[in-house]
């Protein structure tokens, strides 16, 4: 028994363990999109000139390349909700003297989005506490390792799709979506439904969460002599004729009230522009690469009229 424990129990056990740990380091050091970008700002956070922050709208819709407003980079990711924005921001914002615009997405689900009141951002939670170092999620010692996670394929997919997608300057594109009537009536049918959240029981205390990390990060950049803009993006017209209006009248009250109150910030409401149709977009609510290019520019210009 003894001579089975030394020459197999133990070294399979070895075994495992260093298939593991490497494993987690490779898992790691593979490029995905929040790690690239946290170690992208630790690095370069002093020469941006242009920040900008939000969810997947402004991740895939502002190339800060096209803006024409000096060196930007863009800290946005899928499903970021204001309160790591503005956890962004201020983690670097000591360190960059030449920033002078904050760029923040005001889109149909911004006023609710809020990753703390659901479990299904579990995963999302952890990574902003790996990779972006937010403390306020109390994320237990076992759920660190990306090995936990247990669904490597999945990992590897997104893998290879942000390898191809990812730009120098954070912008994210994804392949476009064939366009076909009916599925995108049924995909902006299905995604406005799931971001319809007026009437959730949370809505209140989310709204109100929210409202305040606006008005955070509009002290802190007006402090600094920054404009904060606030942009919502261009959606299809089968995306916005299934949203609930009461909503995107909240979202523009939020934003016309925010303007009032701080004289450095604006906003910039494209949702319905003309301008943009379906060979601009990669799904009913989200531009592609040409669509962004295109609207960067148009960004770019309007809030050089300021």
């Amino acid at each position: 028994m003894k001579k089975f424990l030394l020459k197999v129990v133990i070294p399979s056990v070895l075994l495992i363990v260093a298939v593991v740990a490497t494993g987690e380091l490779l898992l790691h050091a593979f490029p995905h999109e929040k790690l690239y970008k946290s170690r992208w700002m630790d690095n370069n956070a002093e020469e941006v000139h242009v920040l900008v922050l939000g969810s997947s709208n402004t991740n895939r819709a502002i190339m800060p390349s096209e803006l024409g407003l000096g060196k930007g980079f863009s800290c946005a990711g899928p499903s970021q909700d204001l309160h790591n924005d503005s956890w962004i921001l201020h983690r670097y914002i000591e360190r960059m003297d030449s920033l002078r615009y904050v760029v923040v997405d005001m889109n149909y689900l911004t006023p609710f989005l809020n990753i703390d009141y659901d479990d299904s951002y579990a995963v999302l939670r952890k990574r902003y506490r790996i990779y972006w170092g937010n403390r306020d999620y109390a994320v237990r010692w076992w759920e660190w390792p990306e090995v936990s996670r247990f669904n490597w394929l999945a990992w590897y997919k997104d893998f290879v799709a942000e390898k191809d997608t990812i730009y120098a300057d954070g912008f994210m594109s994804r392949p476009s979506d064939r366009y076909n009537e009916d599925d995108w009536r049924y995909y902006a049918w299905m995604t406005a439904s799931d971001h319809n959240m007026i009437d959730d029981s949370n809505a209140a205390r989310i709204l109100e969460a929210n409202i305040d990390e606006l008005r955070c990060m509009a002290t802190t950049c007006r402090e600094r002599g920054v404009k904060m803009v606030m942009v919502t993006c261009p959606v299809h017209e089968f995306f916005y004729s299934q949203m609930d209006q009461r909503q995107v009248e909240l979202m523009h009250r939020v934003a016309d009230s925010l303007c009032a109150e701080y004289p450095n910030v604006c906003y910039m409401d494209f949702m319905t522009c003309p301008l943009f149709t379906a060979e601009d977009m990669s799904n009913a609510n989200h531009l592609n690469r040409r669509g962004a290019v295109r609207f960067s520019q148009m960004v770019g210009d309007s809030i050089r009229r300021l």
